[in-house]
């Protein structure tokens, strides 16, 4: 929003005048921009936070600012960036109580990193990098809200010298709830926990917000897997499986699923490999979710022994045009309630 002068004024910088009869001065002619903009910028702060205006509630903005911002008592304490920045992070050198993010003081994991970015910096339009060395990083990485306008955190490792194994301290390997967005790119991801804990047990968990992966690898190791596993588990989120492609790896008897879509929304944008044994479906996709495949170029390819897919409760599986068999499995892909394959 830009300030707007008092009418008829050239001056874009002019102030506003108050009229006095008594001395013959007239006061200011004020534009309706000056009154119907900041209304307009107010209200649509409070709407994209979620809030539905209410003409009663005069602590709305206060409201919205606090679910947009995390901490915003301590937005103002942030650094803003002017440029884009490389936080480095090495398992084997890295000590979270002395690090700075340079190569000399690298953090020790993941999360204290994205903590770090989160709790400190104001990104604006600039991407922060998230550089991860070679080694295993035995966590489970719950990526935090962050502070923007345009510029994004990547999450960046040295392709499968770099793995992200959970082991059994959390049930997903790398997982995002909060409304922003997240690049990972060039690491392997474990699955979470084994088959014998509640719940869904996944490498990537997308509740929110949106993750874009890019020459990762998700693996259900051996002694993981069951009927509650799946690689990629998206529940009201947005994930892109883009840029050079990536891989599902199935090592272990069986996963649950390759893909499970409850709600939210997959995007093939590039070549996806798939490897392994399914107990329900390569692809499942449910309560109004979707796996779109965003034009004719990537393909899914590898072999996997299962149903292709299923689809219910008005889920939809776009495949522009690959046919009945265009995902991995042996046995054929169903519909039900509503949903759609096309």
């Amino acid at each position: 929003m830009k300030y707007r002068q008092p009418y008829g004024i050239t001056d874009e910088n002019a102030g506003y005048v108050d009229g006095n009869p008594a001395l013959g001065i007239e006061g200011s002619a004020v534009p309706f921009e000056a009154v119907e903009h900041p209304q307009r910028e107010i209200v649509n702060v409070i709407e994209r936070a979620g809030l539905i205006p209410d003409r009663n509630d005069l602590t709305q903005l206060y409201q919205a600012l606090g679910l947009l911002i995390p901490q915003p008592e301590k937005f103002w304490l942030l650094k803003r960036l002017t440029a884009s920045l490389t936080i480095n992070v090495n398992a084997a050198t890295g000590n979270n109580a002395t690090a700075d993010g340079s190569l000399q003081f690298p953090f020790k994991t993941i999360q204290a990193a994205c903590n770090y970015v989160a709790q400190n910096l104001f990104l604006g339009p600039y991407n922060v990098t998230i550089q991860v060395a070679a080694g295993t990083y035995a966590e489970s990485v719950s990526l935090p809200q962050y502070v923007r306008t345009t510029g994004t955190i990547v999450l960046s490792g040295a392709g499968a010298a770099t793995i992200v194994n959970p082991a059994n301290v959390g049930t997903w390997g790398v997982a995002l709830s909060s409304a922003v967005s997240y690049v990972i790119k060039n690491m392997q991801i474990n699955v979470g926990y084994t088959s014998t804990v509640a719940g869904y047990c996944s490498c990537i968990y997308a509740a929110g917000g949106t993750i874009t992966l890019d020459g990762c690898t998700l693996l259900v190791p051996p002694g993981y897997g069951g009927a509650n596993s799946a690689p990629l588990v998206v529940g009201g989120g947005f994930v892109a499986l883009g840029g050079t492609g990536n891989t599902i790896t199935i090592t272990a008897t069986s996963a649950g699923w390759g893909i499970l879509v409850n709600g939210g929304n997959v995007s093939l944008e590039a070549n996806l490999a798939i490897t392994g044994a399914v107990i329900s479906a390569t692809i499942s996709v449910n309560y109004l979710g979707s796996f779109v495949r965003q034009s004719a170029l990537p393909i899914i390819t590898g072999s996997v022994t299962g149903t292709r897919y299923s689809a219910t409760l008005l889920g939809i599986i776009t495949v522009q045009g690959g046919g009945a068999n265009f995902i991995p499995g042996t046995l054929a892909g169903g519909v039900s309630t509503g949903a759609q394959y096309a």
